[in-house]
């Protein structure tokens, strides 16, 4: 069965000339091809959704592009699983569930796992199609170089945009890579490759300044998401502690409340999805008891990422309770901003200069020494 993304490589195949490729001769046009065909093997579409109670299924609000990283990881960007409450990735005609496995809030990245079910919870035969990607590094790119973005432009196919690497943009300590390929909306996610195919960037439409100003977050931040540097476990700061467990009551007590709400109202029984967080504490849980010393414990989590994901958290279930509609809401929402303080400043001191979103979906920038 030829599935959507590969009928759509043939279609490209005769627009290669006009991007860049097939210029000398057969036998490098055939080569051309197998890279343009690996480059959009490793892309899929990433969907969020949202819960429409009245209808009591999920509504797809944004689709958006990702590049498998592994085997069974696809990385996209963070403001792409912020959108929703579940997440399905799409390949051709097929599509599964996935869950957030990990974020970076400073670099715009998250990464999703598909499961083996569908969004009803069917069991699929057949599994995520994955090409894992070859990365090369930001260092090794130069100014002038043939690059191609690999995305979405509509949430139903994808597309290979040619371009160059027009510089460099100092960003968090570090350089984006500027290009003249076009990203679009649904290109956010989506890969940023060179000549061989090998991935250099992940495209994000947020960044974009028009006119062929686009940006693509270098692949080093992705490897680093992926395999995270170990963490020597310093012991807790003064206060660190209570504050994680008291945002964790916390989330606890407005999640349930929300699912009170939900029962109230003839609403699903069961939460729509899984938070990202109360999955990776688990997670971390069952690791730590496995091997104390697994990447995956929570102990050994840099602080601030342990932070930014609770912050995460606390501010979607404060979004989602609101409005109060009794003395006991407004003390469960109240204690939850109090929580999110505490964890923002445990971030904070841990990312001096480190950006996160706040209570009003507007993006802060903590001190530089706190």
């Amino acid at each position: 069965m030829i599935f959507r993304h590969q009928a759509q490589w043939v279609a490209l195949v005769v627009s290669l000339y006009a991007i860049g490729f097939g210029q000398s001769g057969t036998r490098e046009t055939q080569l051309e091809r197998g890279i343009s065909s690996r480059m959009l093997s490793s892309v899929v579409i990433v969907e969020a959704l949202e819960y429409n109670s009245d209808q009591k299924k999920f509504k797809v609000i944004t689709s958006d592009s990702g590049v498998i990283v592994s085997p069974n990881l696809i990385v996209t960007n963070r403001h792409v699983v912020d959108a929703g409450d579940a997440w399905t990735i799409k390949q051709g005609r097929r599509s599964w569930r996935a869950a957030v496995t990990n974020v970076d809030p400073d670099h715009d990245l998250a990464l999703l796992q598909p499961t083996d079910e569908d969004l009803e919870g069917i069991k699929q035969n057949e599994m995520l199609n994955a090409s894992p990607v070859s990365f090369r590094a930001r260092s090794k790119v130069a100014k002038g170089e043939r690059v191609y973005a690999v995305g979405s432009t509509d949430g139903e196919k994808l597309t290979i945009s040619s371009g160059v690497v027009t510089g460099f943009r100092e960003y968090e300590n570090d350089r984006l890579i500027q290009t003249s390929a076009s990203v679009y909306v649904a290109s956010s996610g989506g890969g940023l490759f060179d000549s061989q195919g090998r991935l250099i960037g992940i495209t994000s439409y947020n960044l974009s300044e028009g006119h062929n100003v686009n940006f693509a977050l270098p692949s080093e931040w992705v490897q680093m998401l992926i395999n995270p540097p170990v963490v020597v476990n310093r012991g807790p700061v003064t206060g660190e502690s209570e504050s994680f467990s008291r945002a964790q009551s916390a989330l606890g007590n407005l999640q349930t409340m929300v699912f009170q709400r939900r029962l109230l109202h003839d609403k699903p029984t069961k939460l729509p999805t899984d938070r990202a967080v109360s999955w990776l504490l688990t997670k971390g849980t069952l690791e730590c008891i496995r091997d104390a010393k697994s990447l995956d414990c929570s102990d050994n989590w840099p602080l601030w990422k342990r932070a930014s994901l609770l912050m995460l958290d606390l501010r979607e279930s404060i979004k989602s309770a609101q409005p109060a509609t009794d003395e006991l809401d407004g003390r469960f929402i109240d204690a939850a901003r109090s929580a999110w303080s505490a964890v923002s400043d445990i971030y904070c001191a841990n990312r001096p200069g480190g950006s996160y979103t706040d209570l009003e979906d507007k993006i802060r920038a903590c001190p530089a020494s706190h």
